[in-house]
């Protein structure tokens, strides 16, 4: 067990690290020019009133200035705070509201980011896609995979089995209302 822990000393004090300074991984102002010409515009402004149209039409230097913070975020490892601050906006599910009165379960929430924490987001993944993955069953949230995706990874027969279990389901659940409706009617 000594040596071991020896050994490992050893080499733990030849070792450096990964470099983030190499020109692969590095956050340029080319990048972050890119990524600040890719975001959608015509979206809600963050928290402190910025829009992808602030960085769009603002001097091309933002670049180069935040290509720098960036870049110290990643030297030190530090996300500022103000990079997790979103504010939740509950948008609705119904597409006409005036004919039915709604409850919370027709709203969704959408969180709205700050416009430079996804700068940042973009020009990270853009640079360390090759290391990152996700789970097989994230369908809704990845590119070129649409929510069908999940019914195609089986057969013919587990659809079937699959439906015919919901329709019994549904089956069920509608003969207990109905039986609690004649019996028996309770107010909450």
């Amino acid at each position: 067990m000594v040596k071991l822990q020896e050994e490992y000393m050893d080499k733990r004090k030849e070792y450096h690290g990964y470099s983030l300074s190499d020109d692969i991984h590095a956050i340029d102002a080319e990048l972050v020019e890119t990524v600040i010409n890719k975001l959608e515009r015509g979206k809600a402004a963050d928290i402190h009133g910025l829009s992808a149209e602030h960085l769009f039409f603002c001097n091309p230097i933002i670049s180069v200035v935040l290509a720098k913070l960036f870049e110290l975020i990643m030297q030190c490892g530090y996300v500022p705070n103000g990079f997790k601050c979103n504010y939740i906006v509950p948008v609705s599910k119904v597409k006409d509201c005036r004919t039915k009165s709604l409850t919370c379960d027709d709203f969704r929430g959408i969180a709205i980011s700050l416009v430079l924490s996804k700068v940042f987001e973009h020009c990270f993944l853009d640079r360390f896609k090759e290391y990152l993955n996700s789970a097989d069953n994230q369908f809704g949230f990845k590119k070129g995979v649409s929510l069908d995706s999940p019914c195609t990874r089986y057969d013919k027969l587990s659809i079937s089995l699959l439906m015919m279990d919901v329709l019994l389901t549904c089956a069920l659940l509608i003969s207990l209302r109905r039986l609690m409706k004649s019996t028996t009617t309770v107010y909450f």
